[in-house]
């Protein structure tokens, strides 16, 4: 017995040829968010250090929309549109020395276009040889309120890590580190890592589509938390750092292998009548993937520059803040797919076959736009 009839599935090929184009063009080919920026200042006796890293793209959005026009001709390794965007760069930095406004003196800007990078950097002296205060006004970006920026402060004393963004758009230097607030910061980035990036959550939709029992499906879910973790941990403390071309690319075909595989087991489970658990291999693909997508967490933590005490604070906070966001997927979804293939078996079948074309070819579209010709 096939899952519809010729009419029916004639149907449902068209509505995917006219429905997915649409999906595609409202989808970026890059799944993660790039507003996200750093400022990293290092206080020492003679004099200070302070650098800010961000998107290049972003940033060249950011002042064409605020009404800037940036040279955009090419040319030395600091063309002019390089120099430009540097000095826009540092005019967003909004950083008081001791109440005094930062005025820069030696600058320094580097550019790294194949990971879409843009650095600014500045050394001053510091006549007092005291320990300086620090204030900062408000993020890089403060006209997107979605924007985060994550302050890097090292010193003699200690490392502080510093999470700004809406709800908290400046800092003022304190002695006491408030290990808390930052758990709670980095639980609700992973949260929203999840929440925000469609690629995870096609995976995950994709791994849960078959359905099964629920000891299944733990077993999915458990292997897929348990590999991401695993890579999650080895990137952020430098063990282990492959390069984003190269994961960006692999998280999208883990979306094509999983649809797949899932068609495979529609297919298999037509003939021998049911899906035993010899012919699911949801789980393994699942650890082997998860492995894969953990380096795609990390990013948003190695942008953080994070040391000491805090790296192993914000790693649990996020790496917590990922399985709760994931949590908020699987609860309601799976007891849902599971009700349907128990009382409404054919439509969960065209669902299966639908659902896993339809993400199939989504997962394809984000492989071609991360390959780099």
């Amino acid at each position: 017995m096939e899952v519809s009839g010729p009419l029916t599935r004639m149907r449902i090929t068209r509505l995917l040829a006219l429905l997915l184009p649409l999906l595609a063009l409202t989808l970026p080919t890059e799944a993660h968010d790039a507003a996200i920026s750093a400022i990293k200042i290092i206080c020492r006796p003679d004099d200070t250090v302070v650098s800010i890293s961000t998107h290049r793209s972003y940033l060249l959005k950011a002042e064409e929309a605020g009404g800037s026009k940036v040279n955009s001709s090419s040319g030395s390794a600091l063309a002019p549109e390089t120099q430009e965007l540097g000095q826009a760069l540092g005019k967003r930095l909004h950083l008081l020395i001791n109440r005094k406004k930062l005025l820069p003196e030696n600058v320094h800007i580097i550019e790294d276009k194949p990971n879409d990078l843009l650095i600014w950097q500045t050394t001053n002296k510091n006549p007092t040889k005291l320990k300086p205060s620090i204030e900062i006004l408000d993020r890089i970006f403060p006209e997107d309120s979605a924007s985060t920026t994550i302050v890097t402060i090292i010193d003699d004393d200690q490392n502080k890590e510093i999470l700004l963004d809406s709800a908290h758009p400046s800092y003022h230097q304190s002695h006491h580190q408030d290990h808390w607030a930052e758990a709670s910061s980095y639980l609700q980035k992973g949260i929203l890592h999840i929440l925000s990036g469609p690629d995870h959550i096609l995976f995950i939709l994709a791994l849960l589509l078959l359905g099964g029992s629920l000891r299944a499906l733990l077993g999915i879910v458990t292997a897929f938390t348990v590999a991401h973790s695993m890579t999650l941990s080895l990137a952020v403390a430098g063990i282990v750092r492959p390069p984003a071309q190269v994961i960006e690319p692999l998280i999208a075909l883990s979306i094509v292998a999983v649809a797949i595989e899932n068609l495979r087991c529609l297919s298999s489970k037509k003939k021998a009548k049911e899906l035993t658990a010899k012919r699911d291999y949801r789980a393994y693909y699942a650890f082997a993937f998860g492995l894969i997508h953990g380096f795609g967490f990390a990013g948003a933590l190695l942008e953080a520059n994070l040391v000491g005490p805090a790296l192993w604070i914000a790693l649990a906070s996020f790496n917590l803040g990922v399985e709760c966001g994931q949590a908020m997927i699987v609860a309601p979804l799976a007891p849902l797919l599971m009700l349907l293939a128990k009382k409404h078996k054919d439509f969960s079948d065209k669902l299966i076959y639908t659902g896993s074309i339809a993400i199939g070819l989504m997962g394809a579209y984000w492989f071609i736009g991360q390959l780099k010709f």
